[in-house]
């Protein structure tokens, strides 16, 4: 059984919109004033931050900077080792920037559709929302740029507080599920700890799988099968390269069924432009291990 469905994610989302809400006057009525407005500030505000990311920076001349500021004259020694660290923990860090010789040109195109995709989801998503709230709504646009009427406001409250905890409620039982499932692997594995993480590649070998997570992080599942694989392709994360795309793990839990056991992960495949897919995969094996590599020994000390 899946406690951390596509439909509780979609209610956990909705259970933060009041948070993320304020109050406007101007929310009363359609306006389109106001949503251009709002629409032309968030738009401005979002290439700006885009185009910030370190990722188009010259990491030559950033790396310069940073030999320059090791070789001040005037600062204390014990700066000067803190700037020698920081030099050296760049010059690693953007190795393969700084190999490939030029940097990445910013594209306002790429990045407008970015935003345009971003407030499409953030629509569909409100759009779930029950009709009790939804025909309260003057524009779904203003909404969604996080504006509502008082009205709204007053229902988005008590709604936004019992999702939460119908949400939280689901999410504590899959955790119990989970831990008792762990008790008998061979070792502690800390399913919970693979939220968030980037998974790269599924690997099959003779009767075992191997997945591959971002940073060296790898399960191995003994004699693995696939119960469930909605989407076939993978988006190779990559730090280096601007909108690579990622498959990531939303949330996992795990089960014990007839002295075997199944790993369920509830993953979101996003492509260069952050369209996503929500979709599930899952594992069973007689055992599931942690293989540790030196990227990830350290996480269970």
């Amino acid at each position: 059984m899946k406690y951390l469905t596509k439909e509780w994610l979609i209610q956990y989302k909705l259970s933060y919109i009041n948070s993320v809400t304020k109050k406007s006057k101007q929310a009363q009525t359609q306006n389109i004033v106001y949503y251009n407005n709002l629409y032309r500030n968030r738009y401005l505000k979002f290439i700006e931050i885009e185009k910030s990311d370190e990722i188009y920076s010259d990491p030559c001349k950033d790396l310069e900077l940073c030999e320059q500021r090791m070789n001040e004259q005037g600062i204390t020694e014990e700066e000067r080792k803190l700037r020698k660290c920081i030099y050296r923990y760049y010059a690693k860090t953007c190795e393969k920037r700084i190999a490939a010789g030029a940097p990445f040109v910013f594209d306002e195109n790429h990045a407008a559709r970015k935003f345009e995709e971003g407030l499409r989801q953030k629509i569909e998503l409100l759009q779930h929302m029950p009709p009790t709230i939804l025909d309260k709504v003057a524009d779904i646009g203003v909404f969604a740029f996080g504006y509502v009427s008082e009205e709204v406001k007053r229902l988005l409250k008590p709604y936004c507080g019992e999702l939460k905890r119908q949400c939280k409620g689901v999410l504590k039982q899959a955790e119990r599920e989970t831990e008792k499932a762990e008790k008998y692997l061979t070792k502690r594995l800390g399913v919970s700890e693979y939220t968030e993480l980037f998974l790269t590649d599924i690997i099959f070998e003779n009767e075992d799988i191997y997945l591959l997570f971002d940073n060296g992080e790898k399960l191995l599942i003994k004699n693995g099968e696939i119960l469930e694989r909605e989407e076939e392709k993978l988006f190779a994360w990559n730090a280096d390269i601007p909108n690579s795309g990622w498959s990531m793990v939303i949330a996992a839990e795990l089960y014990r069924t007839d002295k075997k056991f199944e790993i369920h992960f509830l993953m979101e495949n996003r492509n260069e432009y952050e369209r996503y897919t929500v979709w599930y995969l899952t594992f069973r094996g007689t055992d599931i291990q942690e293989i540790i590599t030196p990227n990830n020994e350290f996480r269970f000390k």
